[in-house]
């Protein structure tokens, strides 16, 4: 399925998620995290995209990250349990997870973009 998806619109997708991010209304921290580590998996995609890597499942896209990108594991694993937690086990408890959004999510979303290269 992802075959088709090129570079380019992996760039833009994740693009789009971050315009969603930064301009959601605070009170749905839970989007709000859930849209910013789909845009880090749009980036990271990209990027394997232009190594001829391409994901299917979050494990693939783990174990290219272990191998290939282990600077920004730390990261996309951060972004990937709290986007767990903000959609199925947490979501009541928005100020927890917005105090974790404004000190951690966001550094390490911008490190994988500084790691990838993406400049948008």
């Amino acid at each position: 399925m992802t075959s088709s998806i090129t570079r380019r619109q992996h760039l833009q997708k994740a693009k789009h998620n971050k315009n969603f991010f930064d301009n959601i209304n605070e009170s749905f921290t839970d989007w709000k995290i859930t849209s910013l580590f789909y845009s880090a998996v749009h980036i990271i995609d990209a990027h394997a995209k232009s190594e001829n890597e391409q994901f299917e499942e979050h494990r693939e896209r783990f174990d290219f990250i272990r191998r290939r990108m282990r600077s920004i594991y730390s990261d996309f694993q951060l972004l990937y349990d709290y986007s767990l937690e903000s959609r199925y086990t947490n979501w009541t408890n928005c100020i927890t997870l917005k105090n974790s959004l404004d000190t951690q999510l966001i550094g390490s979303y911008e490190n994988i973009k500084q790691r990838t290269g993406c400049n948008f």
